[in-house]
Formats: structure tokens, sequence, C-alpha cells
């Protein structure tokens, strides 16, 4: 079904679109799936420390992994998706040096990484129903949302194009990220939803969008392209640490290590 759900607007698009249009939106997904690249490596990691705690009965420990794991992911996703959605065009140039290529594909893929990142948002409270053995959640999902998916696609596209299918990914995660949360923390972890929705990932995401803006709004306006790639890691790098400091689980932790360090020096 999660297969499903990433893949069928591609095959749908495949035949609503015109080439042109459809290899736009293949680039454009190509771009913000990359952000998967991210989430995959920390959920993935997380999972066996939440069935360990599951097993003993530590729900205090677990709600604090949960929590932390949360909170990695929000401080690495956010924002490498605020920097496509606000440098898309600009990375797409130096990657492709097709200017034209990079207008075309720009709006679209602002629109695949805004819902990307709110989809990579839910791998690690999906992660908590899988330890919890509850599979059936996460299936009920997905083909409650592949089943609005493909209406919704084939509604739209001929309509709005490419771009309309876009928004329905945006539309989509929005409702996994307000209802999906909602039902899932009601039977696990009942006590813990708005500290998820204020400390895991609102103010992470919150930091990475002002700094993101703030070098967007900063960036000179004429800059070669050596300097305009120095711009865009600096940006990134600084964005990132922003993000993980004021999550307080990442916090703890850098400030932890800092010691370590300074000690290890003196």
């Amino acid at each position: 079904l999660a297969l499903l759900l990433t893949q069928i607007d591609k095959v749908i698009l495949s035949r609503l679109l015109t080439l042109e249009m459809f290899g736009y939106y293949m680039l454009a997904w190509t771009v913000a799936g990359a952000l998967y690249q991210l989430t995959g490596p920390i959920t993935q990691a997380y999972y066996p420390r939440f069935t360990e705690l599951i097993t003993r009965g530590d729900t205090p420990a677990l709600a604090g992994a949960y929590h932390q794991g949360a909170q990695l992911v929000s401080a690495f996703v956010a924002p490498a998706a605020f920097m496509l959605m606000f440098f898309g065009k600009n990375l797409l140039v130096l990657w492709t040096g097709n200017a034209g290529l990079s207008d075309n594909v720009a709006p679209v893929l602002i629109l695949l990484a805004l819902g990307t990142m709110l989809n990579g948002l839910m791998h690690v409270p999906s992660m908590l129903t899988y330890a919890y053995g509850w599979p059936g959640f996460t299936v009920r999902v997905n083909a409650v949302a592949v089943m609005v998916l493909m209406p919704a696609i084939l509604w739209v596209t001929p309509r709005y194009g490419a771009i309309g299918a876009a928004w329905i990914w945006v539309a989509l995660n929005v409702g996994h990220v307000i209802i999906s949360i909602h039902f899932m923390h009601r039977r696990l972890l009942p006590g813990e939803k708005w500290r998820w929705y204020g400390v895991d990932i609102g103010a992470p995401l919150a930091a990475a969008v002002l700094m993101a803006g703030a070098f967007r709004y900063l960036q000179p306006e004429v800059i070669s392209r050596p300097a305009e790639l120095l711009w865009l890691v600096a940006a990134g790098i600084i964005t990132t640490a922003v993000a993980a400091f004021v999550a307080p689980e990442l916090r703890k932790t850098i400030i932890r290590q800092i010691h370590v360090y300074g000690d290890g020096f003196k």
C-alpha cells in the first residue's frame, strides 16, 4: 500500500500529462524524494529501540525515545525541505545548467517537497505502531489514502495539470499529520500528542523556515555560481544546526557532546 501510495500518481499522470510535463513532474519527484534518504536511517534505527522499551513496559523511556526520534527527523528533514522550497530553482540550475527546465520544475518541486516533508514526519509515529504490533493502523490509513488519491488526481490533473497533482500530495499529507496522529495517539502514548506537535515538529519547522527564508531574503541579486553554491551550502548547514538546537532532546545531546569534547581537550 505504501508503494502504491507513492507510485500511483506517476502511473496516472503518465496518461494524463504530455510527455514534457510528465518529465518535469518526474524530475521534481526525483529531487523531493531524496528527503526519504534522511528519514529512513533514523526510523530504522529507532524501531528496535521502541520494541525493546515496549517489551520492558518502560513507558517513560519509550516516550523519551519517541520524542528524540521525532525531533531528529524534523531537524534533518525540515531544513532540507525548506531549502528545496526556497532555493529549488537555484539548485536545479546548478545541477542541470538549464534555466528553462528549472523554471518549469521549481513550482512543482516546492509542493512535492512540502508534501514529502510532512510524510517524512509521520515515519517515527508509524514505527511506533509497528513496534506495538499494530500494523493494521497503517494499513487502514494507507488504504484510505490510496482511495482518496486516485480519484482526486483523476479529477484535478485535467483541470490544473502537474501543479494540481502536487497539491493533492500536500493535502493528503496534511491529513496524515492532523488526522492520523490524533487516532494514533488516542491509543498509543495518549499524553504525548501535543508535545509531538509543538516541540518535536513545531519548533524545528519554525526555525528551519525562518532561517531558510532569511538566507533567501539576504541572498545577493548578482552572484557567481561558485559563490552561490557556497551560499547554499552555508544556508543548509546553519539552518540544520539551528533547527537541531531548538529541539530540546537534540540540544541536550549537543551540549553534552560539547562538554565531553571540552573535557577531553583539558
